[in-house]
């Protein structure tokens, strides 16, 4: 025979009493488990919704910072267009100028008055210092 069935389970008071206290034990033990789980599971929800959030914001921040940049460059191309144009307009007040541009490209002539043509750099203008 072997040993396992030489044990007998002695069924008086004390064996009962310490059989409960076990059981009790061990339904305390789970309820720990169970509570410590909860928890776990309560501040895991805790941290990840902020963390989500974060996330989110940040995606947001990444955003809004293109768009600023892409703003600043616009801005910039603008205010070198507005130069130019100021620039046109001051030289617009400036009758001779008028004159020569309506002689170049309008080919605007006085009457009587002959125009002869040089060499055009690629922006229209005209060579002035070159003597023919």
């Amino acid at each position: 025979m072997t040993n396992e069935h030489k044990v007998i389970h002695l069924a008086n008071e004390h064996t009962e009493k310490i059989n409960r206290e076990e059981r009790k034990r061990k339904k305390l033990e789970t309820y720990k488990r169970r509570r410590i789980a909860l928890i776990f599971v309560l501040s895991m929800m805790i941290f990840t919704i902020p963390t989500i959030k974060i996330y989110e914001a940040y995606g947001e921040l990444i955003g809004s910072q293109s768009q600023y940049e892409s703003a600043v460059k616009t801005e910039k191309e603008l205010a070198t267009a507005k130069k130019a144009y100021s620039k046109q307009a001051e030289l617009l007040k400036d009758p001779n100028y008028v004159l020569k541009v309506a002689r170049s490209k309008y080919l605007y002539s006085q009457e009587g008055e002959k125009i002869y043509y040089g060499p055009e750099f690629s922006d229209g203008s005209v060579d002035e210092n070159k003597n023919p």
